[in-house]
């Protein structure tokens, strides 16, 4: 059998599989997100290659102007499906393009609590950095690290707050 070539609908990856997963769904395995497999029908198949069709010119004439013309409709062609055996996951191959490892920990959560303990001018791109992280991991819950970038904000502002108490008790000071 011959392989099926189609694109993610979601997110473009071009992929490819055995026909005998024609119809069915599968996850992609760059974005995860559902999709099904498209198939063409062998009766298309063999009219597409022969070059025959069953378009106006092959149908009946209407008897009346307002009876409509019969169309026929290839049958659509459906995979066997064995009742004793038990299916296994089907395994998509990809084919080129991108390639994304796993989500783990998000980067910026990490960066956002280190900076938060770096000093007293770490909080500035600690806030930024966490703020980033949280948007991130709200758009990819496949992401981890959500308490690190809230530990992370709430030590960087902690620290803003120190920083800007600091800063104005000593300019009082001198005045």
């Amino acid at each position: 059998m011959s392989d099926i070539k189609f694109a993610c609908i979601h997110c473009g990856q071009r992929l490819s599989c055995n026909q005998a997963f024609a119809g069915q769904r599968l996850s992609c395995p760059a974005c995860q997100r559902s999709i099904l497999v498209p198939w063409a029908p062998a009766e298309y198949e063999t009219l597409r290659t022969s070059g025959a069709s069953t378009l106006e010119a092959d149908l009946p004439a209407p008897s009346s102007p307002t009876e409509l013309p019969r169309i026929s409709i290839p049958h659509l062609s459906l995979p066997d499906i064995e009742a004793s055996s038990v299916r296994q996951a089907p395994k998509v191959l990809q084919l080129q393009g991108r390639h994304r490892a796993a989500p783990g920990f998000s980067k910026l959560a990490v960066l956002s609590f280190a900076l938060s303990l770096s000093g007293p001018l770490g909080f500035i791109p600690a806030i930024i950095c966490g703020h980033v992280a949280k948007w991130q991991m709200r758009r990819n819950l496949a992401l981890r690290g959500d308490s690190l970038a809230t530990a992370g904000l709430a030590i960087a502002y902690a620290s803003a707050v120190f920083t800007a108490v600091f800063a104005a008790r000593t300019l009082l000071r001198g005045l």
